[in-house]
């Protein structure tokens, strides 16, 4: 096991992140999501206020709890950790930080 202090070869880096072309076009793909998210936002809020979305692609998800959104995504072959999750809520909250 390395040391913190101890960089890692360029072999040991690209073990850990795999293929850096796949990668980059995964990181575009989310991309993409949150992009079409944001654009259809007003209108996914009001169709389905106090819902969670999932976007991934062209595919965009809604359901009344995550763990139901989730299950959907895993139904479709939708991928969790290259996906756009966010709550759609109604009321916006105030926080004061």
């Amino acid at each position: 096991m390395r040391s913190r202090e101890t960089p890692l070869t360029e072999e040991e880096a690209l073990a850990l992140i795999g293929d850096p072309d796949e990668h980059a076009r995964q990181m575009d793909g989310f991309s993409r999501s949150v992009q079409r998210f944001w654009d259809r936002h007003d209108e996914l809020l009001q169709a389905h206020p106090d819902s969670w979305v999932a976007v991934h692609g062209d595919h965009i998800l809604v359901a009344k709890s995550s763990d139901v959104l989730f299950e959907e995504m895993d139904r479709a072959g939708i991928p969790r950790d290259q996906s756009f999750v966010r709550f759609l809520a109604a009321k916006q909250r105030l926080l004061i930080l």
